[in-house]
């Protein structure tokens, strides 16, 4: 009787054994595609910050090529536009948006699902990759490559209409993460500093 009540006590503790390496194993994964859910995240807001500063040098160039197929004269708007363009590569390199973007794609193939219908979490966060990318490097080498060039079918949304896009994709991913939360929504925090900030600092 001791003897099998040492066995079943034996048996006992090696499965329970087995079930912490299996659950503790799962949570680890958890943990991690959290970890890289989050770098996600963080790379979207990145690239959303400059999306407006971007867009304007795009625009810029756009129409500096036009008006210098018309004349050679440098108009102070071509000037103002070389200017800026020059601030914003200044300020973020070729090899940063390079490293962002090949990074947010490694990272969403790595640890989001496929979806079968169109317009999946993956294929939305790839396609503002690609378009943050094709525009930038329009920019950085001034609109000069067929590759990249704008044709008459290019989608380029304005600043709000892709903020918006891309608080949408940040909403999916918060689901994707399953911890319950939600991000702010569009008029809370500007609600808040309407009425409640000034409050809040003077107490």
């Amino acid at each position: 009787m001791e003897f099998n009540l040492t066995y079943l006590f034996s048996i006992t503790a090696i499965i329970v054994s087995i079930a912490t390496i299996f659950i503790t194993r799962k949570n680890l994964k958890k943990q991690l595609r959290l970890s890289k859910l989050e770098e996600i995240l963080e790379i979207l807001h990145f690239l959303n910050g400059y999306y407006s500063s971007l867009l304007k040098v795009f625009i810029g160039i756009e129409k500096s090529i036009e008006s210098l197929q018309n004349s050679n004269d440098i108009t102070k708007e071509i000037k103002e536009t070389i200017k800026y363009r020059k601030g914003l590569i200044d300020t973020i390199s070729k090899e940063t948006i390079t490293n962002k973007i090949l990074r947010l794609r490694v990272l969403s193939n790595a640890y989001i699902k496929n979806s079968s219908k169109e317009g999946g979490l993956k294929v939305r966060i790839h396609t503002v990759a690609d378009l943050f990318y094709h525009m930038y490097m329009f920019t950085f080498l001034d609109g000069d490559s067929d590759l990249i060039r704008k044709n008459k079918n290019a989608i380029i949304p304005p600043p709000d209409k892709m903020s918006k896009y891309i608080r949408k994709i940040e909403n999916d991913l918060i689901v994707e993460m399953n911890l319950g939360y939600r991000s702010l929504k569009e008029n809370e925090q500007e609600e808040y500093f309407k009425n409640q900030f000034k409050k809040d600092i003077e107490m």
